[in-house]
């Protein structure tokens, strides 16, 4: 299955924290070196809304950073 939106790091950006990957509800990315994304992705956007530094985007996209809920409650919620 396709991405829905092809995902990239800005690995100047990146902190390499795995917010990321804990975040993501179907497995998706991956932390090597930085967040690697397989091909799962529903474009939730949890990564980049969650990204502390902005690190994560869709190329040719402006993406302001939305949160409705905060991370903490996204955990909790059995990952």
């Amino acid at each position: 299955m396709a991405r829905l939106y092809p995902l990239a790091v800005e690995r100047k950006k990146c902190i390499r924290c795995g917010k990321c990957a804990r975040l993501c509800p179907v497995r998706n990315i991956t932390m090597t070196e930085y967040p690697a994304f397989g091909d799962r992705c529903v474009s939730c956007q949890r990564c980049m809304a969650f990204c502390p530094p902005n690190a994560i985007h869709v190329p040719g996209k402006d993406y302001r950073q939305y949160r409705s809920v905060e991370y903490s409650d996204l955990l909790s919620e059995g990952r």
